[in-house]
């Protein structure tokens, strides 16, 4: 397996396009609009200042520690064994995300579409794909991103495009009818997502030239703006407060424009998902394999198909439903994944500014 190959930056910045919102497009906005109601396009807007916000002190440290990744950096800033004790977090949340991921995926497919089918039948559909690209390196797992981002956007303009002829805008008025903590607290449904941000500090060191790290990733972080508040609008200027109960919004968007076009396209868009979700589940599964050979200084081959069947038999046993996966995402998950996501990398970056810091005054005493 090729664990020392580099990609470009085009190829990093497809990553998080489509990696990042690809579930939070598909899972969490009717959450969002609970709090924020017609106001959910502007608590997306805030979630897109967060996202910019984090990602610079992420690119930031990438930057101190270009050759590294994240528990290469951990063990560098805290030490030998503060820093392993905080790799095994990073890698416990990895494999933790993982089997969230799967199980989204299979219930998505499964309570939507293919009703009589086993959750285990989609996990092991998505999972030993990924475990041959895993095989294969990185390079793979970029080529591959360059074929899902076309289908993920034109299918997203696609329903656009065909969603505006059903809008009405008066369901996005009054504007500001909430309060603003409304729009904060719909804002802070997505802090998990903004928290996936933490992948920058997996692939960074994979990057070949990291000169312009911190503007493309704020570049990426736009087109996700530009995709996601157009379909959030549409969304509301559709089914209006009905947006809240939906499942899947954008699913039901996009069978309600088939069916008010009488074409069938939600078999389209279906691909587009399923194509974008596996993408998203190899990113995250690197990322725990990675995790898993920087801690034990091995080659990452020897942890795939382990990891892998580690991950199936969690995302089949921790949950009874999605329901009750869904409800701990949005509660108990998203406190603890903030605190890692968030939390973990800032304190990294701080002690590392402050450890720079007292090196530099130490050399100009000397």
């Amino acid at each position: 397996m090729k664990n020392n190959g580099k990609i470009s930056m085009t190829q990093f910045n497809i990553i998080l396009i489509v990696a990042i919102p690809s579930t939070s497009l598909l899972f969490v906005l009717s959450d969002v609009y609970e709090n924020a109601k017609q106001d959910m396009w502007i608590s997306l807007s805030l979630v897109a200042v967060y996202c910019i916000s984090f990602s610079i002190i992420l690119t930031k440290l990438a930057k101190m520690y270009e050759k590294k990744n994240l528990i290469q950096i951990s063990e560098s800033v805290l030490g030998l064994i503060l820093g392993k004790f905080i790799g095994f977090i990073f890698l416990g949340f990895f494999i933790h995300i993982n089997a969230v991921l799967i199980r989204e995926f299979s219930d998505f497919l499964n309570g939507s579409l293919y009703y009589e089918t086993p959750t285990w039948f989609f996990s092991l559909f998505i999972l030993i794909p990924c475990i041959y690209i895993l095989y294969t390196g990185i390079e793979s797992i970029a080529r591959i991103g360059q074929f899902v981002i076309g289908v993920f956007c034109i299918s997203l303009l696609f329903i656009l495009f065909f969603s505006f002829f059903d809008t009405d805008m008066s369901k996005l008025t009054p504007i500001l009818a909430n309060s603003p903590m409304s729009i904060f607290e719909g804002s802070l449904r997505l802090i998990v997502w903004v928290g996936e941000f933490i992948i920058i500090l997996m692939f960074a060191c994979f990057i070949e030239k990291k000169e312009k790290l911190t503007r493309s990733v704020i570049f990426s972080i736009i087109i996700m703006a530009l995709l996601i508040i157009p379909i959030s609008m549409c969304l509301v200027a559709v089914f209006g407060s009905t947006t809240e109960f939906l499942t899947y919004p954008f699913l039901s968007l996009t069978q309600y424009v088939s069916i008010g076009r009488n074409i069938r396209i939600d078999t389209f868009i279906l691909i587009m998902w399923v194509s974008a979700l596996f993408f998203k589940f190899s990113i995250f599964f690197y990322c725990s394999v990675q995790s898993a050979a920087s801690l034990y200084k091995v080659k990452m081959k020897n942890f795939i198909i382990p990891i892998g069947i580690f991950t199936l038999v969690l995302s089949e046993t921790i949950w009874d439903s999605g329901i009750i996966l869904k409800e701990k995402i949005l509660t108990q998950y998203s406190i603890v994944y903030t605190i890692i996501q968030i939390g973990l990398p800032i304190m990294l970056f701080i002690v590392a500014k402050l450890k720079k810091r007292f090196f530099k005054k130490n050399k100009e005493r000397k």
